[in-house]
C-alpha cells in the first residue's frame, strides 16, 4: 500500500519517513490509523524575533514563539493562521538561554507525548458524531540553525560539536572531505548521555558531559520517538 516505485513525491505523506515511521504499538505504521483511531502529525518551530524592528545598530530585544503546523490538513490550509497551533509566546526583552528554553517547550512537549502514547478523545467531530480516540506526532522541527540546537540542547554549529547528524567531532576536522567514512550519530547513544546529563549530581559532571559529548537533556526526549 505505502511502496512506491517512483521517485518522484507530490505529497509528505508519499516521503520514506511517513512509511516507515511506527505507531506506539511498534509495529503498525504511524499513518494505518487502525480501528477508528485518527492520525494528526506536526511540524515544530521555534524562532525569535526582534518586536521593535532591526534597526543599523542591530537587534535590542527578542521575542520568542512556539508553534506547530498540522501536516494532516490540505497543503493549502496548513499555514492558515487561522489552523496554526500557536503553543507558547516567550516574551523578551532577552532571548531564554537553553536551559531556560526546556522549561517552555516541556510543558508543550508533556502534552504530545501523552496524546502519543494515551491519545487524547474528543468527544464529538465534524465526521464522528460519537467521538473519536486521536494519537498526534510531532514529525519534525522546522527551525533555523540556532534555534534547532537550542532546541535539542545541543552545541552551537561553530562549536567542536559542529555537526549534528555525523560523528565528526573538533573544528580542526573542518576541512575533512572524506564523506563516504563519515558515520552517523546514534540516537540511542545520544540520549544515553542525555540522560546521563539530566540525572547526574552535580555540575561539573553536567559541565563535562556538555564539553565532551555536545549535549544536554531536552524537552524533545519526552518523545520516544524523538531522534534529534
Amino acid at each position: 500500500m505505502y511502496e512506491k516505485s517512483s521517485p518522484f513525491i507530490s505529497s509528505v505523506w508519499e516521503g520514506s519517513f511517513f512509511r516507515t515511521f511506527k505507531g506506539p504499538d511498534g509495529t503498525a505504521l504511524f499513518i494505518e490509523r487502525p480501528g477508528n483511531e485518527g492520525r494528526q502529525v506536526f511540524v515544530l518551530n521555534v524562532d525569535f524575533y526582534n518586536q521593535d524592528r532591526v534597526t543599523a545598530r542591530g537587534a535590542h530585544t527578542s521575542t520568542g514563539i512556539i508553534s506547530f503546523l498540522n501536516w494532516t490538513l490540505p497543503p493549502e490550509l496548513r499555514k492558515d493562521q487561522e489552523v496554526m497551533f500557536v503553543a507558547g509566546l516567550i516574551l523578551g526583552p532577552r532571548e531564554p538561554t537553553e536551559e531556560q528554553l526546556y522549561h517552555y517547550l516541556r510543558v508543550v512537549i508533556e502534552k504530545f507525548a501523552i496524546a502519543w502514547k494515551h491519545g487524547i478523545h474528543y468527544s464529538r467531530t465534524a465526521l464522528h458524531a460519537e467521538g473519536r480516540l486521536v494519537r498526534s506526532a510531532v514529525a519534525c522541527g522546522a527551525c533555523d540553525l540556532v534555534a534547532a540546537r537550542q532546541v535539542s540542547q545541543t552545541k552551537r554549529a561553530y562549536s567542536h560539536h559542529y555537526c549534528s547528524v555525523c560523528t565528526c567531532v573538533h573544528l580542526l576536522t573542518l576541512p575533512r572531505y572524506d564523506c563516504e567514512t563519515w558515520t552517523r550519530k546514534d540516537p540511542s547513544e545520544l540520549r544515553k548521555w542525555a540522560e546521563a546529563w539530566r540525572d547526574a549530581r552535580t555540575q561539573a559532571e553536567r559541565d563535562k558531559i556538555w564539553e565532551e559529548h555536545g549535549i544536554r537533556w531536552s524537552a524533545m526526549w519526552l518523545l520516544p520517538y524523538w531522534d534529534p
